[in-house]
């Protein structure tokens, strides 16, 4: 994984560490914003619980107010994955390419050798899914870390540290239950696969 990661980031300071640096600006801006959401729909809430019309109308403008920069932020996230996703891509696809194109290591592959079938197809399709895929696992990893961090912070500011620690607690307790309880799906899979090798 990490000889791969080197060929989609050759470089420290390059387009792709400049597309992480703007991505994570946004994923700090989304969780900011969630932040302020929650707080909004909490008084909206409240609003509602106190039948203060003239509070909940004023929350309401101001929820409004509030979706115009969450869903550019959204968008901008899903454009921004979208151009790392694709300097991955070109930055594999041209590794791969100047190692198949050299030698007649083309014509080896294709005519002398049967281990690897349709090579053409996994110097097209397959390295545009892990591109794209390797693009989005940043998000998907780096973005619930951001949450429980700033939203811990805001939690202990009204409960105070006590508050986060224990559903923190909470969580990794649950996960290990799961984990110990949980059957071997991965073990299960290969096992089925085999056997419907053998029917």
């Amino acid at each position: 994984m990490l000889k791969l990661i080197k060929i989609a980031i050759p470089r420290i300071f390059g387009r792709e560490s400049a597309c992480i640096i703007g991505l994570s600006g946004l994923l700090i801006l989304r969780t900011v914003l969630s932040i302020y959401i929650s707080e909004i729909n909490g008084s909206i809430v409240k609003s509602i619980v106190e039948v203060d019309l003239y509070k909940f109308l004023e929350n309401m403008v101001i929820l409004g107010v509030y979706s115009l920069p969450s869903a550019i932020v959204n968008s901008s996230m899903d454009y921004m994955n979208k151009i790392l996703g694709l300097y991955f891509r070109q930055n594999m696809t041209k590794y791969f390419h100047q190692r198949y194109l050299t030698g007649m290591c083309f014509y080896q592959i294709t005519n002398l050798d049967n281990r690897i079938s349709n090579p053409d197809q996994i110097f097209t399709n397959d390295i545009e899914k892990w591109a794209y895929a390797l693009a989005n696992l940043y998000s998907n990893l780096s973005k619930p870390i951001l949450d429980l961090i700033l939203f811990s912070r805001k939690l202990s500011e009204t409960l105070g540290f006590e508050g986060p620690l224990v559903l923190l607690a909470w969580y990794l307790a649950t996960g290990l239950i799961m984990r110990f309880l949980s059957p071997p799906f991965g073990t299960l899979t290969a096992i089925e696969q085999s056997m419907f090798l053998l029917i």
